[in-house]
């Protein structure tokens, strides 16, 4: 016998339908839109937007590249992406994450205001303190898992707001030696970290043997060496450099639009190798963009001279702040510009009394003599 279907048992299996694909959707929505802000959190935390897509010199092109401004999102993500957004990057500006994410920038404003006041209030209800004598309200498991996490959120405010003005006074200390690298730095001991970047002729190489073992003899015994050289002679760099740190890591260095011809091979290069020994197995990203017109700006300094804020990216990725940083090829001061400008200490050595690094208002030539 054939079951007959009524229209409405036929309608209820339809909207049920309906409700399990909407719940479904949602679910899925929210799932993707949490993966989507965790990336983004990833990317502007540093500076690796600069280096996604087409490459961006502003975050406020990259911002708007995202298309954030399509989506409607409920008023306590929106106040929590804000929040974030404005921690990670801080000189962003208040109209510029108001039109990334499809609001007035009033609206942002009063995000940014409430936040911190919002989480203190209800961390109070939550607590259960009254003052009318009343006893404690217990916490459930999901209040005083969002107490923790608006704690941590707070906490984590306080820490960056304090790196922003840490790293915006130039906390780090600048000293620059006059002579040869590998006699004015002998007397150095547990330094954290050695970033430089040396000649590339030829007739150096044998110099390099000699930078491996200083490293060795003044780095502690988790510091790092990082030696950014051309590829022309890189099986003889190599071999200069190896039985002292242990071999890490070859990261690339590249520089987009700076097109440098080697005749000798017939090779058109846009990289340089960043050849990385020893460390603290800090993770790090083993590509590092350099825009042409920081590098430009770097070349102001010195005829050799690099992109400052890759330098950056380079020291942030492989120091902590507060560490010693040596480069014992100053040159223009790249290395020790960008160690303070991000809390490091940093001392250099350089044995052209012209170089710029010596006409650095914070600087004055001294030697191992002094």
């Amino acid at each position: 016998m054939t079951k007959t279907v009524s229209t409405f048992d036929a309608n209820v299996a339809s909207i049920n339908q309906a409700y399990g694909e909407l719940t479904a959707r949602v679910h899925d929505a929210g799932y993707t839109l949490e993966r989507a802000f965790t990336n983004l959190e990833r990317l502007i935390k540093g500076y690796d937007w600069k280096s996604v897509g087409p490459g961006f010199d502003d975050i406020n092109e990259f911002m708007d590249s995202v298309k954030l401004g399509s989506f409607r999102l409920l008023a306590e993500e929106r106040r929590r992406i804000v929040a974030r957004i404005k921690l990670l990057q801080p000189d962003l500006s208040n109209r510029q994450i108001a039109k990334a994410i499809g609001v007035s920038d009033m609206t942002v404003g009063r995000d940014l205001a409430t936040d911190v006041a919002s989480g203190e209030e209800n961390a109070k209800k939550i607590s259960g303190a009254k003052t009318n004598g009343a006893t404690s309200v217990a916490l459930d498991g999901f209040a005083a898992a969002k107490l923790v996490r608006r704690r941590d959120e707070q906490n984590e405010r306080v820490a960056a707001a304090a790196d922003v003005v840490r790293r915006a006074t130039g906390e780090g200390t600048i000293e620059c030696r006059l002579g040869d690298s590998f006699e004015v730095l002998a007397d150095l001991r547990d330094v954290d970290a050695i970033i430089t970047d040396p000649p590339y002729k030829k007739a150096f190489l044998t110099r390099l043997r000699d930078l491996a073992i200083l490293a060795d003899r003044i780095l502690k015994p988790d510091g790092v060496l990082a030696v950014l050289i051309g590829s022309m002679y890189l099986p003889q760099v190599l071999s200069q450099l190896e039985g002292y740190r242990p071999y890490r890591w070859m990261a690339c260095y590249y520089m987009p639009g700076a097109k440098r011809v080697c005749y000798h091979t017939n090779v058109v290069s846009e990289w340089k190798p960043l050849i990385i020994y020893g460390g603290r197995q800090k993770r790090i990203l083993d590509v590092i963009r350099s825009h042409l017109a920081d590098a430009q700006a770097g070349q102001a300094m010195h005829k050799w001279g690099q992109d400052m804020e890759a330098f950056k990216r380079i020291i942030e990725a492989l120091t902590e702040p507060g560490d010693t940083i040596v480069d014992p090829f100053a040159g223009g001061g790249t290395t020790l510009l960008a160690a303070q400008s991000t809390g490091r200490n940093a001392i250099g050595a350089e044995i052209d009394a012209t170089c710029e690094v010596f006409k650095l208002e914070q600087l004055t030539p001294s030697s191992s003599e002094a």
